[in-house]
């Protein structure tokens, strides 16, 4: 019971810290959970435990053995998780450098272009172009990359601002899914013994699915607005001119001509990583050193690209090493699932919180 009260107090105070804001969810994840785990300690709650991982007599154990094998099992909860921090590390460096060269310029070009001024194919292109660049994983680059190239367009024809909101959101959500997006990586790293491929090969169908859905409702909404605005004509002019509007000093980084080479690479990446040929980890960390070769020549451009991204990386990579840390401080037999289950939970309010 004390255990019990233990664990849901640590996650009540977790979640009121950082939707209060009053931490940020990496020193609220690593910090709270020690501090609940030493008071468990000076309650000698954790003899058992203690004495397996010190490999001692139950009645050997102190309240000090019980605090200092903290470190122990922080240690354990680091390692177990590796695996998935390194993944995350690889998979949003490599999709960094995809947005970097611009990869999905291309197709917002083509999307626009085909859409012309139907507002049922423009919500339908939303639908579409949400899904496709939300499998960076990164919610806020997404959002960039659409809104960016979108908003004029919506401006021009006078589309409800709140079609592409709704639409952008709803992809996101269900891309958020994908294994090396923050929420399931954080998921991923406090549950024990899940594989990545497998779970990506079990989510994918039921992804595939609501995408879709997603896709057949922007088509009736594109219907009615055309019922309300009827087909108007963009011409290449205002398409160029909608372009020009969203220039940028990021430019300077992309490489339009290898646009075929970064999409062969990418597709490569995504099948290599639904066949489960390779594990994740390889496959993104080969991507990334293939990409930045590839698009960026001398040493100095591809050091600037690796700074530069590591803003990104790192806010998502440490909330997994918190992750871990606060389950090394869960290893009470009588409610383990309790406190996995807890911090599955909580992981979506520290996404939310820092932003991922």
């Amino acid at each position: 019971m004390i255990m019990a009260l233990l664990a849901w107090t640590t996650v009540i105070v977790f979640m009121a810290l950082i939707l209060t804001k009053k931490m940020h969810p990496f020193t609220a994840i690593v910090l709270v959970p020690v501090i609940m785990a030493v008071v468990g300690a000076l309650l000698g709650l954790y003899q058992a435990p203690t004495a397996k991982s010190l490999k001692m007599s139950v009645d050997a154990v102190t309240i000090w053995d019980q605090i200092r094998v903290l470190g122990v099992w922080i240690k354990e909860g680091l390692t177990k998780t590796s695996s998935t921090a390194f993944m995350l590390f690889f998979a949003i460096m490599f999709f960094s450098l995809m947005l970097n060269v611009g990869l999905f310029d291309p197709l917002t070009r083509k999307v626009i272009q085909l859409s012309k001024g139907d507002p049922l194919k423009v919500l339908v292109s939303t639908s579409i172009l949400a899904t496709i660049v939300s499998m960076s994983g990164d919610g806020t680059t997404t959002t960039l990359i659409c809104c960016t190239a979108l908003i004029p367009v919506y401006r021009r024809l006078n589309l409800k601002m709140m079609h592409l909101g709704v639409l952008l959101i709803l992809q996101n959500t269900i891309l958020n899914l994908l294994p090396w997006s923050g929420p399931t990586a954080r998921v991923i790293a406090v549950i024990q013994g899940i594989d990545v491929q497998a779970l990506l090969s079990a989510l994918l169908p039921g992804m595939i699915l609501s995408s879709l859905f997603v896709t057949a409702g922007s088509y009736f909404l594109g219907l009615a607005e055309r019922k309300r605005l009827g087909i108007q004509h963009l011409s290449d002019a205002d398409i160029d001119a909608i372009f020009a509007s969203t220039k940028s000093e990021d430019d300077a980084l992309k490489r339009p001509h290898l646009a075929p080479i970064n999409a062969v690479l990418t597709a490569a990446t995504m099948i290599f990583l639904i066949a489960g040929t390779f594990d994740p980890v390889f496959i993104f960390l080969v991507g990334t050193v293939i990409a930045l070769v590839v698009n960026y020549k001398t040493l100095q451009e591809q050091k600037d690209r690796l700074y530069a991204n590591s803003g990104e990386v790192l806010q998502t990579v440490i909330m997994v090493i918190g992750a871990a840390c606060s389950w090394g401080c869960s290893p009470i037999p009588a409610c383990p699932m309790l406190w996995r289950a807890a911090w599955s939970m909580s992981s979506r309010a520290s996404s939310v919180a820092s932003g991922g």
